[in-house]
């Protein structure tokens, strides 16, 4: 009896141990499944608000656009080259386009610099580059078209060192192009902004882009088009035409980030 017993303590101990385990397991897989549903879901919220965001800024554009012939925000007309006839200022509306002015940076901080937004709306609810961060001390006061400053020139576009937007635009940088498509009443099928890509040729384990909007081994992001509207792009073509290639017909070149004609920096 002593013996057949401990038998049945024994088996009645191991189904109470199996059962434990089994509450153990779905307790767990409870978790885990709750953990990634909530993820899911705080990324989902934040690529809607990248898009909310990127449109936002287009509107703004645009209204900035009807005061200056339809034009987008252009800097080197913004702050033109000096005329020696009228000491030496850079008068906003006259003389000479001085394009080195062309810049996303310049872009984005002109604008800023007129109170069309904050310089938190340029910083993406997606980035994860621990060196693009908000211009929190952006100086309003150096708005100042009377001495010839208009905007804060420290606001930067230099991943290398530290980025004041997480978006770019489209490249400024050849006079027909930029007057055709850089416009409030552009091409539909024309690229004007949006999140910044890989280099050409990058994958998931060399640029933090991938990680944007969904954890894959291809590129997807927001780009805005010349009817405003804001679209998932979920590689790196639109038409047949590439995003990421200087020559493309959109001329997008998304993963440029221009300070300066000379300049050009890759994400990480």
């Amino acid at each position: 009896m002593f013996g057949i017993d401990q038998r049945e303590r024994y088996r009645g101990l191991s189904r109470l141990e199996a059962i434990v385990l089994i509450l153990i397991v779905v307790f767990i897989s409870a978790m885990v499944w709750t953990s990634r549903f909530q993820s899911d879901h705080a990324r989902a919220q934040r690529t809607l608000k990248d898009k909310v965001w990127l449109s936002q800024i287009h509107k703004l554009m645009v209204l900035h656009a009807q005061n200056n012939n339809d034009r987008l925000p252009t800097p080197g007309l913004i702050d033109r080259l000096p005329d020696p006839n009228v000491n030496d200022q850079n008068l906003a509306g006259e003389r000479l386009h001085d394009p080195d002015q062309n810049s996303t940076a310049n872009v984005f901080s002109a604008m800023i610099a007129q109170e069309y937004f904050q310089p938190d709306l340029v910083i993406s609810p997606v980035e994860c580059n621990s060196r693009v961060v908000e211009k929190s001390d952006y100086n309003f006061d150096a708005y100042q078209p009377a001495e010839d400053q208009f905007w804060d020139d420290t606001f930067a576009a230099r991943l290398e060192v530290e980025s004041n937007t997480s978006y770019v635009t489209m490249p400024l940088v050849r006079d027909e192009l930029r007057d055709q498509r850089w416009r409030a009443n552009a091409p539909a099928d024309v690229v004007l902004l949006g999140n910044r890509g890989p280099r050409p040729g990058a994958g998931a384990a060399d640029s933090v882009t991938f990680g944007f909007h969904r954890p894959d081994d291809a590129w997807s992001g927001h780009v805005v088009f010349g009817t405003g509207e804001v679209r998932l792009v979920e590689d790196t073509a639109i038409n047949g035409d590439e995003l990421f290639e200087p020559d493309g017909n959109h001329l997008a070149m998304i993963w440029k980030i221009f300070n300066g004609t000379a300049f050009e920096s890759w994400d990480e």
